[in-house]
């Protein structure tokens, strides 16, 4: 009598995934990871790609993950395969966005330092990168003190302000993006009360 073991396994990959979800920004370190089940040993190769150009791979190797850093904004094509020791391949692809990092490129007022008291003073931002629509805060704090804002986020990226007393204050500007960065600028900015003019 003799005894045979058929063996019907099949190279199956169970899970592709990313230590973050999509998207994310330049210089973020992203962990690639995936999981096969097949005969004999299964070895995993990740490759990157960017407009159909392979900007990154990992060798072939038993580990079931790697780690990728990007250094460069657009629509990447995340790729695994994974071998079996009868040569069999599987592989999974996904879609994975970098943006660039959320920067205030310029903080503005529409009269300069220094100005007297209830002037009517613009404040201005602008700012690149980030993920969808941004939204913008402006505080400003006197001699040092506790910050005020002068308007909470919203969609407009510019501000009304009317300093009622002298001092030198501090202005800061907030730009915040869909997925919840924020990017920050300060200014100082000087009140002052006009000149006492003494009649002789």
């Amino acid at each position: 009598l003799m005894s045979y073991t058929i063996s019907g396994s099949t190279l199956k990959l169970s899970s592709f995934k990313t230590s973050v979800a999509s998207p994310q920004e330049v210089g973020k370190t992203i962990r690639l990871s995936a999981s096969a089940t097949g005969n004999g040993t299964v070895k995993y190769q990740f490759y990157v790609l960017l407009n159909g150009t392979q900007v990154a791979k990992s060798s072939i190797s038993t580990a079931k993950a790697c780690s990728w850093t990007p250094s460069k904004a657009g629509t990447y094509t995340l790729k695994v395969s994974a071998t079996d020791s009868t040569g069999k391949v599987v592989s999974a692809t996904k879609t994975y966005v970098i943006n660039n990092a959320l920067k205030i490129t310029s903080f503005t007022t529409s009269v300069s330092s220094p100005q007297k008291p209830n002037t009517s003073i613009t404040l201005q931002v602008a700012a690149t990168g980030g993920t969808g629509t941004k939204t913008c805060k402006f505080t400003y704090s006197l001699n040092g003190g506790t910050a005020v804002t002068i308007k909470s986020y919203d969609a407009m990226n510019f501000a009304t302000w009317k300093p009622t007393k002298a001092g030198t204050y501090t202005l800061k500007a907030y730009v915040k993006d869909s997925v919840g960065k924020i990017a920050t600028k300060t200014m100082s900015f000087v009140i002052s009360n006009p000149p006492t003019i003494t009649a002789f």
